[in-house]
């Protein structure tokens, strides 16, 4: 491997953080969602809504930590968690506020672009220099080769510079303003209870879906095509927020068709207990790829890995259809309501006591 191609192997996350971000981003809009959804429910139980979200946020943050400890340096529940104690405070906002949110954050974002540049040209930089050559070369042998202990050894405190102090600034104080519009977006849609009731109006759905993607698919393409041009990064963004509500749109547009809805229940499952399966799939990927496991990584190409990620999802929503038969909620969704209502069984004490009366 010459090092002109470095880059091409520089796809883990302590390197690549920026498209790190980017996947956190895209996922945004769905915590957002979430976030109004968990909010409804606890007013509607007459509980205290920052106290049960702050719980919910510590949860992921302290799962996430676990997780990029422990299994996979790739984890997002960590950036996803200290997101939504900054979301807390919108939570019980009107939509109006919310919208007026997300297009001042935004708006701030497309200026900081401008004065700031790109900064996908840091990331390029550091990917041509030799400490980035050394360092993938290394993470190649060890990840692929090496025992779990010297895996988690090397993820944990092998150091690599990739900005100096003063960049790590900039990208703290550039970072909220790139991610809380997508988030706030998502609660936009909640309040707005986008996707509850569409049946009358799914192929308006389709057609937003198709103009979303084809965006986002052009600004992505333009970003690669005009790297050069300081709009670059820009158009980027654009693309990848309009892939996000796109891929929204086209998923609630197949799930409300008539025909298609009686085979989604494997969907269902995989998505009602997806932060077990969140974590499944680094458990699943990292036996397969380290080198505790089968030892696969760098030795597969990227056609093959995709196949057998989707695999890994079909066998995923097998298992989630099959789980559901016996039990009602996830392993780790149980022990995040754990938390959430500090009761065993997952329930808060107003439920509880009102199942008893019943009884």
């Amino acid at each position: 491997m010459t090092k002109k191609y470095v880059h091409k192997y520089a796809l883990f996350p302590r390197i690549s953080h920026f498209h790190q971000i980017v996947r956190s981003i895209s996922g945004g809009s769905s915590i957002g969602y979430s976030m109004i959804i968990m909010t409804n429910n606890f007013e509607n139980r007459g509980l205290g809504v920052k106290r049960h979200l702050f719980r919910r946020s510590i949860f992921l943050i302290v799962l996430g930590i676990l997780h990029g400890i422990y299994i996979w340096e790739g984890d997002i529940l960590l950036s996803y968690g200290v997101l939504m104690l900054l979301l807390i405070p919108f939570a019980r906002r009107s939509a109006k506020a919310i919208f007026i949110w997300a297009i001042v954050l935004w708006t701030i974002f497309v200026v900081l672009i401008g004065i700031g540049g790109s900064l996908e040209e840091n990331i390029t930089e550091f990917e041509d220099s030799e400490s980035l050559y050394a360092y993938v070369e290394k993470t190649k042998i060890i990840y692929g080769t090496g025992t779990y202990q010297e895996i988690m050894d090397f993820r944990n405190n092998e150091e690599v510079d990739i900005l100096n102090g003063v960049e790590i600034l900039i990208a703290m104080l550039f970072l909220p303003f790139m991610m809380l519009p997508m988030f706030l977006m998502g609660m936009y849609a909640g309040k707005k209870k986008w996707f509850m009731n569409i049946d009358g109006c799914s192929q308006r759905l389709g057609l937003l879906a198709g103009t979303l993607i084809f965006i986002g698919i052009a600004g992505k393409s333009l970003h690669i095509l005009a790297q050069t041009l300081w709009l670059s990064d820009l158009v980027f963004f654009i693309g990848t927020y309009s892939l996000s509500f796109g891929y929204i749109c086209l998923i609630a547009y197949i799930y409300h068709q008539v025909a298609l809805r009686k085979n989604m229940k494997y969907f269902e499952a995989v998505g009602k207990m997806s932060l077990t399966n969140y974590i499944l799939q680094s458990v699943i990927c990292t036996i397969i790829f380290y080198g505790y496991g089968f030892g696969w990584f760098g030795k597969l190409g990227v056609t093959t890995a995709f196949l057998i990620g989707i695999g890994i999802f079909i066998g995923q929503m097998i298992l989630s259809y099959l789980y559901f038969k016996v039990f009602n909620t996830g392993p780790l969704e149980h022990l995040a309501r754990m938390w959430t209502y500090f009761s065993f069984r997952g329930k808060n004490k107003r439920d509880k006591n009102c199942q008893a009366s019943k009884a």
